[in-house]
């Protein structure tokens, strides 16, 4: 073969060219590949002509072809760090080696960490292609879906042609087959990896959940098995101990058919939200969610092995009969004082009466058919907010002093001007107590101080 090459395309005639070209897409090829190389002679005469060796360029080792026994764990290390460019050595090492239709052999590994591309990069997914030790696309994105972007590696499969462009490769039904393979082997390297080093997979999954969780919205059809590879730090654990799904659905306690959740920034601040008052009352868990993801994934996970999960923020525990009658009696009797909160604070969905609380005396909550507001915050620093945050719901515990004592002088006076400076106040203490700030927190102090001089007055 003779290779006729422009003028400005010279460089394919240097060493160092040809030697990266074959490093990149031919050194696993088992043949050699040689090149005739200068010698260099300390003693090389002016005038002499040079002397030629032969060098080879590729080293023949595709590890991915021989036997795990045969393999050291150094190799497979050594290996992973060509491949990934990390300096540390692999969590787990998934080797493949397929027969059928297709037959296929597959070197993946899953790191301990994000990589800086990882955190700083549109990264592709997937492993890099081979046919017959040939590199064919790398990355090849029809290998591994992106919410396993951080998998790297290789995959070697005879059986597809190698004069194939990247959108037949896109198409071709081979690939669907090794994808669905690869994915069921990463998702049981990680199972094994919780099931028998919790600690070092919590580790991973501190790194790298964020990315596997993605999966909640992309595949419907594995959404069950990523989900019990979540972790969560949930209200009846410690802070930075986590459960996973299976976990809370074994410790259900007896009445409790649902699993509920609560989205936020902040792992102490969810753990005293009021809105959890009614299920710490009855010692029921709550999955704490605070990876600015959650919000938008979680959804994609309607139910877990038949458990609907629920915000905890919009949906109450169910209330006993009798406590149900109690609550009916006493909308009649705050009913002055809900409408009076209505008409007083503006920007609102509604004013209630709440079967959640126990302490507090307001707390607000997401109506059942708006966003969450946690998401509307996160689209909102992201530039894509609508028309901004939807309306929320104020709901007051009719059991709680200041509420009743707002109720009597309502009734008493309802043109009081207290009573909408009181409104104001609860609705400002009910964002503070999920974690916001007023809307205007120089009128809340001025409120504050008003009602002070007046009542020490």
């Amino acid at each position: 073969v003779i290779l006729h090459l422009k003028a400005d395309e010279q460089e394919f005639l240097e060493p160092w060219r040809l030697r990266g070209l074959v490093k990149q897409f031919s050194d696993f090829i088992e043949h050699p590949i040689v090149m005739a190389v200068e010698k260099k002679s300390a003693d090389k005469k002016e005038g002499e002509q040079a002397t030629l060796e032969d060098e080879t360029l590729n080293s023949r080792k595709a590890l991915w072809l021989r036997s795990k026994a045969e393999i050291t764990e150094e190799e497979y290390a050594t290996f992973y760090k060509q491949v990934s460019g990390d300096f540390e050595e692999p969590l787990k090492v998934i080797h493949v080696q397929a027969e059928g239709t297709p037959s296929f052999r597959a070197l993946l590994y899953i790191p301990k960490r994000r990589s800086m591309e990882l955190q700083f990069g549109d990264v592709k997914a997937g492993p890099r292609l081979y046919i017959n030790r040939v590199l064919v696309q790398d990355p090849c994105e029809a290998l591994l879906p992106a919410w396993l972007r951080f998998v790297k590696g290789v995959v070697d499969c005879p059986d597809l042609p190698l004069n194939v462009s990247r959108e037949m490769l896109q198409q071709n039904p081979l690939l669907e087959r090794i994808q669905k393979n690869l994915v069921k082997q990463v998702l049981k390297a990680l199972e094994e990896l919780k099931a028998a080093q919790r600690e070092t997979y919590g580790e991973f999954f501190k790194e790298l959940g964020q990315i596997l969780k993605e999966g909640l919205g992309r595949d419907w059809e594995r959404r069950e098995a990523i989900a019990d590879l979540l972790l969560f730090e949930h209200l009846k654990g410690e802070a930075g101990k986590t459960i996973t799904l299976a976990e809370y659905v074994e410790a259900l306690p007896e009445g409790q058919k649902d699993i509920y959740h609560v989205a936020g920034e902040d792992r102490a601040a969810l753990a005293h939200a009021p809105s959890l008052e009614a299920f710490k009352a009855r010692g029921w868990d709550v999955l704490l969610l605070t990876d600015p993801i959650d919000p938008f994934v979680i959804p994609g996970l309607p139910e877990y092995k038949g458990h609907a999960l629920k915000a905890a923020d919009r949906h109450a525990p169910e209330l006993p009969e009798e406590a149900k009658q109690k609550a009916e009696a006493a909308e009649g009797e705050f009913r002055p004082l809900v409408e009076l909160f209505k008409a007083k604070l503006t920007g609102l969905k509604d004013v209630r009466l709440s079967s959640r609380l126990k302490e507090s005396a307001a707390c607000l909550v997401a109506a059942e058919d708006s966003m969450d507001p946690r998401m509307e915050q996160l689209l909102a620093r992201l530039g894509q907010g609508v028309q901004g945050p939807s309306p929320r719901v104020l709901e007051l515990n009719p059991e709680h002093p200041t509420v009743r004592a707002l109720l009597a002088r309502c009734k008493a006076d309802p043109k009081d001007g207290r009573l909408e400076a009181y409104a104001h106040l609860l609705l400002d203490q009910a964002l503070i107590a999920e974690g916001s700030r007023p809307e205007d927190p120089k009128a809340f102090l001025a409120r504050i101080n008003e009602l002070a001089a007046k009542d020490l007055a």
